[in-house]
């Protein structure tokens, strides 16, 4: 499992995570990836940016999350992945796992 981000809880962009880093303990056929976002939102949001350069993110379509859930996505493992997090409150602790 890939953390892209653990208790953020101002607006913040995590680092760059190449799907490629957790390649040794999955099945590398398979593409599908689960994202799971947890915690504290606290009227933040938390979206999910793709890069296939490791420098020009953009946003992965319909992947905004304001609540704690899980959302399957073919991602390839060529892709590099960034979480971030905006409209962050006193009260916003949120994590962001790739599986």
């Amino acid at each position: 499992m890939l953390k892209l981000l653990l208790n953020a809880t101002t607006d913040t962009t995590s680092r760059g995570v190449n799907l490629e880093e957790d390649k040794e303990t999955r099945d590398i056929v398979s593409q599908e990836r689960v994202i799971v976002v947890s915690g504290t939102f606290g009227g933040a949001s938390v979206s999910i940016n793709v890069s296939a350069d490791k420098i020009n993110f953009v946003p992965l379509t319909n992947n905004v999350f304001t609540s704690p859930s899980a959302k399957a996505e073919h991602l390839p493992n060529e892709l590099t992945v960034q979480a971030v997090v905006s409209n962050a409150s006193a009260t916003t602790n949120v994590n962001v796992h790739i599986a």
